[in-house]
């Protein structure tokens, strides 16, 4: 799958916390019930939405480049598997690998990579244009 080989070019970070010491073995998970429907949590999706169901509804994420690998990558493993063409991710970076496993989905803004009130504000910019955008 696209998102081994995405997770496989980075190296975990220092100070990441190991998803497996985190939440247990996918094992573990299933038996708790925790996650199960989702992703790497199990083998299916038990209930994709209907197109209908997502008529107008878009989704924005903000992130930096230093989440793309870890964060950004668990959002694709679950919930952006319901609503592909509905889910959208606003970075500060370009990020090729990441745009050809979102189907373009990445949109690149001129923001800080800051955690800064200029940058949150600008990030909301282009969440707002990004709405007013898909407005039918």
């Amino acid at each position: 799958m696209i998102i081994d080989t995405f997770r496989q070019s980075f190296q975990q970070a220092p100070g990441d916390i190991n998803k497996q010491q985190q939440y247990g073995t996918v094992e573990d998970l299933k038996k708790s019930g925790a996650g199960v429907g989702f992703g790497h949590y199990s083998n299916h999706i038990e209930s994709v939405p209907t197109t209908s169901d997502l008529d107008g509804l878009v989704i924005a994420v903000k992130t930096t480049l230093k989440f793309h690998e870890s964060r950004i990558c668990d959002i694709i493993d679950t919930w952006f598997q319901l609503a592909p063409n509905n889910i959208y991710f606003i970075t500060d970076t370009p990020d090729a690998k990441l745009n050809e496993i979102t189907g373009g989905k990445l949109i690149v803004s001129d923001c800080s990579d800051g955690h800064t009130r200029e940058g949150l504000c600008c990030k909301m910019n282009a969440e707002l244009e990004l709405f007013l955008s898909q407005k039918t």
